[in-house]
């Protein structure tokens, strides 16, 4: 794991809080959004990309299919540029 997280040039790690959780004791689906959210402002904070991107109007959102998520847990969430 420390290989490909040297591979990335931000790492978020967010800790999973209890509000986080539904009745099922797994994280609820909304919260995902709102730690990718959270990951892609410290990654354009990092990279000096929100004047940019304010500029451009644009704010891309990518929607994995994560695994259950449950409390306690730490995740992390990796961005990593690609140009197609």
């Amino acid at each position: 794991m420390k290989e490909l997280l040297k591979t990335f040039p931000v790492v978020t790690k967010i800790p999973v809080i209890w509000g986080d959780m539904d009745s099922f004791q797994h994280v609820n689906n909304v919260i995902y959004f709102r730690y990718f959210e959270s990951a892609r402002i410290q990654y354009f904070e990092t990279l000096g990309w929100l004047k940019i991107i304010e500029k451009m109007g644009i704010g891309p959102i990518e929607d994995p299919l994560p695994a259950a998520i449950g409390f306690p847990s730490l995740i992390r969430i990796l961005y990593l540029l690609v140009q197609k």
